[in-house]
């Protein structure tokens, strides 16, 4: 009896000691547990973190990129930016001009917008002052100003181009602007109907026919030139197709449209493409402009952000989307027609976006 007492005793001594160190232990492990979970948060939002916050951009396209989209060379040039601005973080977001328009008005805000010159009026009222960037060539810099103070900056561009073909040409020695009067056609048809062969085709809803037509363009399509009334309303791309389809002599596109045309001779489906730039009309500028709802802090991320794409190491990779620099006197083509187009639009005047 006596030795079964003791066990008892004995096994309760052990229990006690083990529920002992138990607590012991959590009383330990507990804390840091939750000191290690605290930590990392208390690190992201404390005053001295990297962090910056989220830069949202939106880009609305008034007339067409080169090879590639304006919104893949913004994307791959905020990655790099982010890599080298620890904590800031960039968003892009693609918008049309109507999808932008609807935004603002139900109070939506971006920090940063990247848009073409003929949306420049419709944000004329939402952009803030911003310091000028004094690499961009003078002409696209005076174009974004107000009484002396700049709220636009240009940081890419692209050209208009006339293509043609050289059987469609009365004299193939000749530059195509000099024969667009007379290359027009009308054909009778066995049913009475007439078929148009039209001088000339431009998309004007995805470009800035206004500017252009102000210039040469308009005394093109006066006189004896044909044109389809339509085109006002076509996009680029609908006047490409007609070009390429022979419902139309000549094509007023730009550099998008002379890859669409340079992949249909690599596939053979070309020949005899004559391309002529037209360095008189130069209005095919992407500009960033600052929100005015933007903070002190975010205000200083877009600056820098835009400094940065304006950089020479930048502008020199928008060779790779088939666009041209707004930087002064940076050449980024060397041989054929996008060196040409490059040299025609050196010292082009632009009209005031505003």
């Amino acid at each position: 009896m006596k030795k079964t007492i003791d066990k008892k005793k004995i096994s309760k001594i052990f229990i006690k000691i083990a529920i002992s160190v138990l607590v012991c232990a959590l009383a330990m492990v507990v804390p840091t547990a939750i000191i290690s979970i605290k930590a990392p948060i208390e690190e992201k939002f404390s005053p001295k973190s990297d962090y910056q916050g989220v830069v949202e951009v939106w880009n609305i396209d008034t007339f067409e990129g080169g090879s590639a989209s304006k919104t893949s060379f913004l994307s791959a040039t905020a990655l790099s930016f982010q890599n080298s601005n620890k904590g800031t973080y960039l968003l892009i977001k693609n918008m049309t001009p109507s999808e932008c328009a609807l935004a603002l008005e139900q109070g939506q805000h971006p920090q940063l917008f990247s848009f073409g010159s003929a949306f420049a009026n419709a944000l004329k009222n939402e952009l803030a002052e911003v310091s000028a960037n004094e690499s961009v060539c003078v002409q696209i810099a005076n174009s974004a100003t107000i009484d002396q103070k700049t709220y636009a900056i240009g940081y890419a561009k692209s050209a208009y181009v006339l293509i043609s073909l050289q059987e469609n040409l009365a004299d193939s020695q000749s530059s195509i602007s000099s024969q667009a009067f007379v290359c027009g056609n009308k054909k009778q048809l066995r049913n009475g109907k007439e078929k148009i062969t039209y001088s000339l085709v431009f998309g004007g809803a995805s470009t800035s026919p206004s500017v252009a037509f102000e210039n040469k363009f308009y005394l093109l399509v006066a006189g004896e030139t044909t044109f389809d009334k339509t085109d006002f309303s076509k996009t680029s791309y609908q006047a490409y197709c007609d070009f390429v389809e022979g419902k139309s002599k000549i094509l007023l596109g730009t550099i998008r449209d002379v890859f669409r045309v340079k992949n249909r001779e690599n596939q053979g489906k070309l020949s005899n493409v004559v391309y002529e730039p037209v360095g008189e009309c130069a209005d095919l500028v992407q500009y960033f402009g600052i929100d005015k709802t933007a903070t002190e802090k975010q205000k200083l991320v877009c600056e820098k952000f835009i400094n940065f794409v304006l950089s020479e190491p930048i502008q020199q990779k928008l060779n790779e989307v088939g666009l041209l620099s707004a930087r002064d006197g940076l050449k980024l083509y060397d041989t054929g027609v996008m060196s040409d187009i490059e040299r025609s639009v050196v010292g082009a005047q632009i009209s005031s976006i505003f």
